[in-house]
């Protein structure tokens, strides 16, 4: 009788890294764009329901349609806007300033 052999685990089994740190060596994806429902909006495409704050892929065409109509927002240009924006300074009363952010 022989002995099953074992199986390695493989990088999915054990989570890997999260999405948005996947290396995405696919070029299905390359004319698709990755956005989000703008808050306080409902988009039903091909059969779905995605709520507000839901992320899905979108052909270029139809995500720049909805760019423009203010359904969706770009993610990569949310992520830009969020690292590029500077926080509040404060200033106390014995000259020293803070400053908050990038």
């Amino acid at each position: 009788m022989t002995k099953p052999a074992k199986q390695q685990p493989t990088i999915n089994e054990l989570g890997g890294n999260p999405p948005e740190f996947a290396d995405d060596d696919s070029t299905d994806d390359a004319d698709e764009l990755e956005v989000v429902v703008v808050k306080g909006q409902t988009l039903r495409h091909s059969g779905e329901t995605h709520v507000e704050n839901s992320r899905l892929f979108l052909l270029h065409d139809d995500a720049e349609r909805l760019i423009s109509l203010g359904v969706v927002a770009d993610v990569k240009a949310l992520r830009q806007q969020a690292a590029s924006t500077t926080g509040p300074s404060i200033t106390v009363d014995d000259g020293v300033k803070i400053n908050r952010g990038g």
